[in-house]
């Protein structure tokens, strides 16, 4: 069997991806007709080897009355792959995509879309006119067809399973309210799927073990880890999931997965089956963007904004694309035309400025907040661009990126186009202070006590009216509270549990704690006199340690300024940044010094007593300051 070259083997998502060699069947698209390629597949030959599959590509307008089907799917692993033939030439594809195409052949279908046969990737002028037409392409299939991949019995089961909740799901009228979290619902949305809750638990009691495991097993597939998911499925008129020969329409995948997740959002009736069905829930829910911003988009007649989209996207670690910048091109096609006029696409631009025309596009539409979100903390590995661009290369945006949002959230004002240069970004700014001691934090809440008593360490002899056991505790807290908000969005089952057992626990701790110093006559915690205020202080210590025993803190470090402020910051914090308070925003930032008035971004950051709009209302020195 042949295998692709390294150079060929990169691509195992999106619409880049491993070709066929020569002779090539490519013939040049004319793209003042805005065409595309379509494959027709043949109907397989008695009298040839049942493993051939031959096709032909024919040239369409996007814009005549085409009927076809676009293929969603994941290209696979590139080293095994099959034979196939195209126009009687020979193409290698990855043993996904042929399993696809024999399926769809004995299912009859004909003419077909599909990225890695209908585009030359080799041509980076057609990959970008061609990637440009995606939505139009999608949008304009009579269906699309979501593979997941070769069926077995364990997915056949999942597949039947999945169709009898969505018949169940439809009886609670859940489709009508699909995409929608607990927490959005109507009173009446929550009343009606209240009303049923004994047939949930009835329902959870017929899930057995191994329907559990077959709808984990498909939501747990490669397929979903794709970037380009989002686009083909949301344009789509019409959608199917497709499993080997079995087919469940994608609107009764979102109305089963629906039922099981708000079963235990309404129930938390903690059965071993309704459990494994919240674990099944969360796979797709928590870690499946597309089904968030599935309602967004059809509620929205003129696309979204790309701010929404990143915060979604951004947020899920698990979405692969082996080109960065098909990070940001993947979503092109849901955005509005204000975003989308301002990105191109363009294969053969570097990643760095494909990272900039957004950065820049979402500085002018979305203010300071871009830079939560920027900065060399959150750089994945060097790149060449400037400190304040987004690397769209970092898959996973920490509950450390909310903390500063919660905090100090408010409508942050765009900036004008005229202060964002090539290279610069050109901001006012008043300065607080340099960092002068920096706490190394492992992040895990054993390590509290010790952190503290270092921070008291250094505070003895500094000219500090700092309240030290309050600041730390308003340090730490924040960023505790941020991760609560922040699983609340996207991991609402999970963390609702998480915190109920976790508050049951702190009343036992408590409790545990009082009897013993009862029996002991001795002050809890060995403080010899808490009382009124600072005794609930301390209790609320004690509950923050218990709730988030051995959770990590959104990896941050304490710093100490020279003038005694605390706060905290990622760990790329050094001696000598200094804290920034920029015009536009009300939580302060790290920067680090270059040449003259030139800084790096470093990160947002928490300082104590400098959080909110009362710093401005002290008429600081503002100075000009430019991020490089």
């Amino acid at each position: 069997m042949e295998h692709q070259s390294s150079a060929e083997q990169t691509r195992d998502d999106g619409p880049t991806l491993v070709q066929p060699r020569a002779p090539s069947f490519y013939q040049p698209l004319n793209d003042s007709e805005n065409q595309i390629r379509l494959l027709e597949l043949l109907p397989a030959d008695d009298t040839e080897d049942p493993d051939t599959l031959r096709c032909t590509i024919r040239h369409c307008s996007i814009d005549e009355s085409l009927v076809y089907r676009a293929l969603s799917y994941v290209w696979g692993d590139p080293k095994i792959t099959r034979r196939i033939l195209v126009d009687d030439r020979e193409a290698q594809v990855t043993t996904n995509l042929a399993d696809a195409l024999f399926q769809l052949r004995k299912d009859g279908v004909k003419s077909l879309w599909i990225d890695a046969l209908c585009i030359n990737q080799k041509d980076d002028v057609e990959r970008s006119h061609q990637v440009q037409k995606m939505k139009k392409i999608y949008e304009s299939a009579v269906e699309v067809i979501v593979w997941l991949g070769a069926g077995d019995d364990l997915s056949d089961h999942g597949m039947k399973k999945i169709r009898k909740l969505a018949i169940l799901a439809s009886c609670f009228n859940i489709p009508d309210i699909c995409g929608l979290h607990l927490f959005q619902m109507t009173a009446k949305q929550r009343l009606g799927l209240g009303q049923h809750a004994v047939r949930c638990v009835q329902l959870s009691r017929i899930l057995d073990k191994e329907a559990e495991q077959s709808i984990i097993q498909l939501m747990h597939r490669p397929y979903w880890r794709r970037a380009w998911v989002i686009q083909e499925v949301l344009v789509a008129r019409t959608a199917v999931l497709k499993c080997g020969n079995a087919v469940v329409p994608w609107t009764e995948l979102c109305a089963a997965i629906a039922l099981l997740s708000w079963r235990e959002d309404v129930l938390h009736d903690g059965s071993e089956a309704g459990d494994g069905m919240s674990r099944a829930a969360n796979l797709y829910f928590s870690r499946r963007p597309i089904v968030a911003l599935q309602e967004i988009y059809r509620r929205c007649s003129v696309g979204l904004n790309l701010a929404s989209v990143m915060r979604f996207t951004c947020n899920e670690s698990h979405l692969e694309a082996s080109e960065a910048k098909d990070r940001i091109y993947a979503f092109l096609g849901l955005l509005d035309e204000e975003a989308s006029d301002a990105i191109t696409i363009d294969y053969t631009t570097p990643d760095a400025a494909v990272f900039a025309q957004a950065t820049r596009h979402l500085l002018v539409r979305s203010g300071l907040e871009v830079l939560l979100f920027s900065g060399l903390a959150h750089r994945k590995s060097d790149i060449d661009c400037p400190s304040w661009v987004i690397d769209w290369r970092h898959t996973g945006i920490k509950p450390e990126h909310w903390i500063s949002i919660v905090i100090g959230s408010y409508e942050w004002p765009g900036l004008t186009s005229q202060r964002i240069g090539e290279t610069e970004l050109l901001l006012n700014g008043a300065r607080i202070d340099a960092v002068d001691r920096v706490l190394h934090f492992s992040g895990a809440l054993p390590d509290v006590p010790v952190m503290v008593n270092a921070v008291k360490v250094l505070f003895k002899g500094r000219p500090s009216s700092l309240p030290v056991r309050e600041a730390i505790a308003q340090v730490v807290y924040p960023y505790l509270w941020a991760w609560r908000q922040w699983h609340r969005e996207l991991y609402t089952v999970t963390m609702k549990a998480l915190f109920q057992r976790g508050e049951s626990h702190c009343t036992k701790t408590r409790e545990h704690a009082q009897a013993e110093a009862r029996n002991s006559r001795r002050p809890v915690q060995g403080d010899e006199n808490l009382t009124g205020q600072e005794g609930m202080e301390r209790e609320r210590q004690d509950g923050l340690r218990s709730v988030l025993q051995n959770q990590p803190i959104g990896n941050r470090h304490i710093f100490i300024t020279t003038n005694g402020y605390l706060g905290s910051a990622p760990d790329a914090t050094q001696v000598g940044d200094v804290v920034y308070m920029l015009e536009g925003s009300t939580i302060p930032f790290l920067l680090r010094r270059g040449d003259e008035n030139r800084f790096q971004l470093v990160s947002s950051a928490y300082v104590y007593g400098m959080m909110g709009g009362d710093f401005w209302e002290s008429n600081p020195l503002v100075e000009e300051i430019v991020l490089f």
